[in-house]
Order: C-alpha cells, then sequence, then structure tokens
C-alpha cells in the first residue's frame, strides 16, 4: 500500500536565466533581418519577446555595450572668412556624450 503525505509544499519558479551584454546584443541583432519575426527569435533563445522589444531599446540607446554600429557622428566646424579670398576651416574636437551630460 502506498501511502499519501500532504505538506506545505510550495511550487518551484523557474530560475532565471541571466544573459550578458553581448548575447542580448546577438539577439537583438538578430532581429534587424528584414522579414524576421520578434517573436519567433524571442522563441528560439528562450525569451519572452516583450524582453525582447526591451533589450532592442537598451540597443538603439547603447546600454547594451557597442549600441548600433551605423550610427553616423556629427563634428562641429566652424568657418571663417579672412581677408583673402581663401576660406579657413577650424575644426573642433568631438565632445564625448558622457562629458556633454555633466
Amino acid at each position: 500500500m502506498s501511502e499519501v503525505i500532504e505538506g506545505d509544499s510550495k511550487p518551484v519558479a523557474p530560475k532565471r536565466i541571466h544573459r550578458s551584454a553581448e548575447e542580448k546584443r546577438r539577439i537583438v541583432e538578430a532581429t534587424f533581418a528584414p522579414g524576421t519575426s520578434i517573436a519567433r527569435v524571442a522563441r528560439e533563445h528562450g525569451v519572452n519577446s516583450n524582453q525582447v522589444f526591451q533589450w532592442r531599446y537598451e540597443y538603439r540607446k547603447g546600454i547594451l555595450g557597442n549600441g548600433p554600429k551605423s550610427r553616423a557622428k556629427l563634428l562641429p566646424v566652424v568657418v571663417e572668412e579672412t581677408a583673402s579670398s581663401s576660406v579657413e576651416v577650424a575644426v573642433v574636437p568631438p565632445v564625448h556624450e558622457n562629458a556633454a551630460m555633466t
């Protein structure tokens, strides 16, 4: 005869998977291919699609490391006219984004 023992056992929640920034970038970059479904890429990697959307937002903001590789950078330029007919162009060194926030 088998005996059933009742107890106060709680359901065990699945463990969280902590992904590196590099892995998150790879998953996000896989969603940029033409005709790719974000939900399908999320399923293939065992991630909730809402999480992938959040990572895409962070990727665009540059929070996941390198950020988008095709992002253009503009440099400030000052053009001054001199007494002669030639035009002198002075290029100002770029300001780092972190320095601009302070």
